[in-house]
């Protein structure tokens, strides 16, 4: 899709429920504000579009167990210094991998905290 203000660039894409979220006036008006405040006053410039030859799909989360843990790996004894620099590379790699993940899934839940949140119509400001 295309963004809603000058210069409407297409470079977008949109997420959009299947069931409205209800919100209050006043959750309405800072969403408002700050379409405002984000498109230099523009706001949402464009009327809506015909559908044309785009096209739309559905998109659902799956859950998913987490994954296994792989079990280290034993060097063995007759590696090079050029191996062994290489293997602790692809160490340090893991483990900073093992952190992304833990990071991702604490942003996670974060998300879905604040989505629930939204959902039962309280402000998240």
């Amino acid at each position: 899709g295309s963004t809603t203000a000058p210069p409407c660039a297409e470079n977008v894409a949109w997420f959009v429920r299947e069931q409205p979220v209800m919100v209050s006036d006043t959750q309405a008006r800072y969403l408002q504000d700050a379409l405002m405040e984000l498109s230099q006053g523009s706001g949402n410039f464009r009327q809506l579009q015909p559908l044309g030859s785009r096209t739309v799909s559905l998109w659902q989360a799956d859950l998913e167990p987490p994954p296994l843990v792989t079990p280290p790996v034993i060097t063995p004894i007759d590696t090079t210094p050029r191996e062994g620099s290489l293997r602790d590379i692809a160490d340090k790699a893991l483990r900073i991998a093992s952190q992304a993940r833990v990071v991702t899934e604490e942003s996670d839940r974060a998300v879905i905290g604040a989505a629930r949140a939204y959902r039962e119509g309280l402000p998240s400001f």
